[in-house]
């Protein structure tokens, strides 16, 4: 068998190993996560219309969604072959598997040497924050970073390869926001370049305008209402202070450290070196273009803090090809040269103890998903009266929208929300106030007709207050896990 084939074989074997082992740890817990269930109302509304659900018939403020649908057409379609609670666990971690021959590619492009490129392969499926990404999540993110991938191996060789980064670049631009970052990581490959006194080629100055004028036309159009409100500060702009507090959590090495495993994390940073001061090598310049700009932003708290690790992740995984075909040749070239294949074997088993481990415990956390006693509250309240209102988590707002139907008064899509910090506030004071006549006006001001205590509500609150109490709130249905409360009383005018 040729040197050829016999990688192409071990890494076929290699990425099915992947994908089936994200498969057994997603299906260790039998529903998608709490965000999940927004793919699948989305999914719904382009199976019934062709359109994808920007208006909330079920939001109590009736406001819309602002968001790329690409990802959700492609839910949507696959909803069409299997049922939809396989197709938001399956199509996820299939995008995903798919990162172990496209890293492949870009490491044989960065070093061509196979062995090497399919070592980083495997830290592209086992890496703790790429294997958790869509383990048990439909969203975007899961395809957005294969294309972002496949994107940075086409820009790689752009002058041979220029309508495949066009076509690339205009795929990622449908499905996420990621595009803005790729385009600065084009703008800071250019500006190192130029310090460099490197040659710049028009190709670049080319992909980079046309990245330019895609990513503006298309968040004009699908962000239009937001940029509107919030400027360009859509996303930290729109989110409420709890919740921006936790969203852009403060970026940490520890942090890094973890969710990129020590392994790539030291092959990547000695290839950012040699290639910077021992080689001058621009693919390897460009590739740390993407993770300067994710790990600037990130400092900056312009990016969340999960994006950011998976992006670095990402960027270190690729990296770790050029640093280990140094480390290699390195020892070639001295009396270890004999204990190469020894060495990788402990690379190897240091990474899975390092990475492995941590990425399958995240992984397997329970905590993520509704639970059955919590669906069947849900579909309880879907037999409810049309005119129900149900004050709930915001977490499980979109839970509520896909199963029980019923309006209810806030979820997690914050853009184009309004006044987002004062029906948290309000939410936080129902559940937790001893008070039973502040707990009654609140019900009040917002028509709720039922208010959900489950897993997620005794989370989120140390202690439940007056409302489990107090006859204003009989319970309407209960099993093992949730409670379902009525609201029985109101306050008198002018009172």
């Amino acid at each position: 068998m040729q040197a050829k084939t016999k990688y192409a074989v071990a890494l076929v074997v290699l990425t099915l190993i992947v994908f089936a082992l994200r498969l057994v740890v997603s299906f260790q817990v039998a529903e998608p996560s709490y965000e999940s269930y927004f793919a699948l109302v989305q999914a719904d509304s382009i199976r019934e219309n062709g359109l994808p659900r920007y208006d909330d018939p079920f939001s109590y403020q009736g406001r819309r969604f602002a968001f790329d649908p690409g990802f959700h057409y492609v839910i949507a379609a696959a909803t069409l072959l299997v049922p939809e609670q396989l197709a938001v666990k399956i199509l996820p971690n299939l995008f995903m598997a798919l990162l172990v021959p496209l890293v492949y590619l870009i490491g044989h492009n960065l070093t061509k040497n196979r062995p090497v490129s399919l070592l980083t392969s495997l830290f592209a499926g086992l890496s703790p924050a790429l294997f958790i990404t869509g383990i048990n999540e439909a969203t975007s993110m899961s395809l957005a970073l294969p294309v972002m991938a496949a994107l940075l191996l086409a820009l790689l060789d752009l002058e041979q390869h220029p309508r495949r980064a066009l076509l690339l670049t205009a795929a990622l631009t449908l499905l996420s926001p990621l595009i803005w970052l790729v385009l600065l990581a084009e703008l800071v490959y250019l500006l190192i370049l130029a310090a460099e006194r490197l040659n710049i080629t028009l190709a670049h100055l080319e992909i980079a305008f046309v990245t330019l004028l895609m990513a503006a036309w298309y968040t004009l159009i699908t962000y239009k209402e937001a940029l509107y409100r919030h400027g360009f500060a859509i996303l930290s702009e729109s989110l409420p202070a709890t919740v921006r507090a936790a969203t852009f959590e403060q970026f940490t090495l520890l942090a890094m450290l973890y969710a990129v495993g020590i392994v790539p994390l030291a092959l990547g940073a000695f290839a950012l070196y040699y290639s910077t001061f021992e080689q001058r090598n621009r693919k390897v310049l460009f590739v740390a273009s993407l993770g300067l700009v994710a790990l600037l932003m990130a400092v900056v708290q312009q990016l969340p803090l999960e994006p950011a690790l998976i992006l670095l992740s990402l960027v270190f995984v690729i990296l770790a090809a050029p640093g280990s075909s140094a480390v290699l040749r390195y020892f070639r070239q001295t009396r270890f040269n004999s204990v190469n294949a020894a060495l990788v074997t402990i690379v190897v088993l240091f990474f899975l103890l390092t990475s492995l481990l941590p990425a399958l415990v995240q992984g397997i956390y329970p905590g993520s998903s509704p639970t059955p006693d919590e669906l069947a509250a849900a579909e309880w309240l879907g037999t409810t009266s049309e005119d129900s209102v149900i004050l709930a988590a915001p977490r499980n707002g979109f839970l509520l929208n896909h199963v029980a139907q019923r309006q209810y008064v806030a979820d997690e899509a914050y853009l184009l929300s309004t006044n987002p910090d004062e029906i948290l506030s309000d939410i936080d004071t129902i559940y937790t106030t001893p008070g039973k006549v502040a707990a009654t006006e609140l019900a009040e001001k917002y028509q709720a007709s039922h208010i959900l205590v489950g897993p997620v509500e005794n989370d989120q609150y140390d202690q439940i207050g007056i409302i489990l109490e107090d006859e204003c709130f009989p319970r309407l249905y209960q099993n093992s896990r949730v409670i379902v409360l009525g609201v029985a009383c109101r306050t008198e005018v002018g009172s």
